[in-house]
């Protein structure tokens, strides 16, 4: 919410904050891929 309420005040910074919100959720996607990835790889022989 806060990061909404930036934008509003600030019309200058919009693409710029636009672009780190990308990248910051992202960079999130990734991480989670690998955590599940990771997970899948431990988790398949146990299920097997």
């Amino acid at each position: 919410m806060e990061a909404r309420s930036k934008l509003k005040r600030d019309k200058k910074g919009t693409v710029k904050t636009r672009i780190g919100d990308a990248v910051i959720l992202l960079a999130g996607l990734g991480v989670l891929v690998l955590l599940l990835r990771s997970v899948y790889r431990f988790a398949l022989p146990l299920i097997q």
